[in-house]
């Protein structure tokens, strides 16, 4: 008996790294299917700027908006999707350039009621892709910088980017006939209050108009 165990012991460590192979297989099919359920189409989930542009790749897809890591918690709220162009080409002095569209909606919460408003995204974008050391020179371009540091640059943090450089100061309805019927109630009760209160606050100048030179 003990010789029969002595003589399959290849063939169970044989076994043995198999089954550890393929544990190793499933779980990274299982990261990539958890990541890849961002995007769809053909947005990959980075990509080599230098390459990219070498090769004039043009990308386009969706990503749902409760996915992007900084507007989780309000967009969770929305199935909403952004939209997403991207066509690369190399500039004048040959740094990778970038140039697209995003477009799609993300629920936030309204500054003024503290309800859902859902703000459209249209971002269009042209911009250099370049690494810290290269950024003097590429200023001489003229275009606008997308600094990166390495070889690679997250797709979900670019666009997260560049949508929040079109989000307003302040998130709020368009109309204020659009906000919670509660919260309007309280801010029509409050608005004579401030119209008053602008009304007789004394003009600090006023005292100069009696002065002689």
């Amino acid at each position: 008996m003990i010789e029969g165990c002595l003589e399959s012991g290849p063939d169970i460590i044989n076994l043995l790294a198999k089954s550890l192979i393929y544990v190793k297989t499933l779980t990274k099919l299982k990261v990539i299917y958890t990541l890849g359920r961002r995007m769809t189409n053909d947005l990959p989930l980075q990509f080599d700027p230098v390459l990219f542009a070498q090769q004039g790749r043009s990308i386009a897809g969706q990503i749902e908006a409760r996915e992007l890591p900084g507007f989780s918690e309000s967009a969770s709220k929305s199935d909403g999707t952004i939209d997403v162009t991207m066509a690369f080409s190399t500039s004048s002095l040959k740094f990778p350039m970038v140039q697209g569209t995003i477009v799609g909606s993300i629920v936030q919460t309204c500054q003024r009621c503290l309800g859902d408003v859902a703000v459209e995204i249209d971002a269009p974008f042209k911009l250099l892709l370049v690494n810290p050391e290269s950024l003097e020179l590429a200023s001489k371009e003229g275009h606008e910088i997308y600094e990166y540091s390495g070889q690679y640059v997250s797709t979900v943090e670019f666009i997260e980017d560049e949508i929040l450089l079109t989000m307003p100061i302040v998130v709020k309805h368009q109309n204020i006939d659009q906000c919670d019927p509660e919260a309007r109630k309280w801010m029509q009760k409050q608005e004579p209050l401030d119209v008053e209160v602008k009304t007789h606050k004394p003009n600090p100048f006023a005292s100069l108009k009696n002065l002689k030179f």
